[in-house]
C-alpha cells in the first residue's frame, strides 16, 4: 500500500511538472509569413498590457494603441504594435531591457496557443516569443478589442 502511495505521488509530481512546462509563457518559434488577405483588420490594445513568466524572471509589455494586420501564415494573423514591445529579463538585481518591434499573433481557429507576442525579424519572418493563453482571450473588451470577428 505504501508503494502505491509513493507511485501516486511520483505520477502526480510528473504530471504537475509537465503542466508547468506546458504553461511556461516564453517561447522561441520562428515562423514564415506572407502578405495579408485583408489588411483592414485592427486589434486595439486599450491600456498597457503586461505579462510575466512563471518564474517572474521575464516580462513583456504590449503598448496601447491600434495593432494593424501586417502578415499571416496558416495558423496566425500578425498584428504589428504601434511601438516596440518591451522585453525584460530579471536576474537578481540585474534587469536587462530591450524594446523590439513586433506585435500580437492571433490564432485563426482553435489552438492550444490562441495568441502570442512576436518579434519582427526580417521581411517574411516572425519569431513567436510569448504564449498568450485563455486569459488573454478572456481580457477582450477590458484590455483589448478587435474590429472583426
Amino acid at each position: 500500500m505504501r508503494s502505491f502511495g509513493l507511485l501516486l505521488v511520483c505520477a502526480l509530481a510528473g504530471w504537475l511538472s509537465g503542466c508547468a512546462a506546458l504553461t511556461e509563457a516564453t517561447t522561441s518559434e520562428e515562423r514564415t509569413v506572407r502578405a495579408v488577405s485583408n489588411p483592414s483588420r485592427v486589434l486595439t490594445v486599450l491600456r498597457l498590457a503586461e505579462a510575466t513568466n512563471l518564474t517572474m524572471s521575464r516580462h513583456i509589455a504590449f503598448p496601447p494603441g491600434p495593432y494593424r494586420l501586417e502578415a499571416e501564415d496558416d495558423e496566425y494573423e500578425y498584428f504589428a504594435a504601434p511601438a516596440p514591445l518591451d522585453y525584460r529579463r530579471i536576474d537578481g538585481d540585474n534587469v536587462a531591457q530591450r524594446r523590439i518591434p513586433g506585435g500580437i499573433a492571433l490564432a485563426k481557429r482553435f489552438s492550444l496557443v490562441p495568441a502570442a507576442g512576436y518579434a519582427s525579424l526580417v521581411p517574411g519572418r516572425k519569431l513567436l516569443t510569448w504564449k498568450l493563453g485563455a486569459e488573454f482571450l478572456s481580457a477582450e473588451g477590458s484590455y483589448w478589442k478587435r474590429s472583426f470577428r
